[in-house]
């Protein structure tokens, strides 16, 4: 594997989260990636919010990106969230919650 050594990233980091940091920036001093983002919440607190670029100069915070086959992770939070404030049951069959789908 070719590491990269012309990386730069940035942004911002909440005191105690440095080591998520360190991961992200891992991708690239191991050559993963070449360009890609991350923001973190928790709860309303913004706690990441990084911009990582190897050989891409013209590649900032604010550039726009194509994301691919994102929603069934989405999907799997929300479901997940619903689970846990007990509106779903995954034991229980899907046409209980959509009869259509029966």
């Amino acid at each position: 594997m070719k590491k990269n050594k012309k990386y730069q990233v940035d942004g911002y980091v909440k005191p105690g989260f440095e080591n998520v940091m360190k991961q992200f920036e891992s991708l690239y001093s191991r050559g993963f990636d070449k360009q890609s983002q991350c923001c973190i919440y928790v709860g309303n607190e913004i706690v990441l919010d990084v911009c990582g670029k190897a050989d891409q100069p013209a590649y900032t915070a604010d550039t726009l990106s194509c994301v691919f086959s994102s929603g069934k992770n989405l999907a799997a939070v929300l479901i997940a969230m619903m689970v846990d404030q007990g509106k779903l049951d995954y034991n229980e069959p899907v046409a209980k919650y959509w009869p259509e789908f029966a």
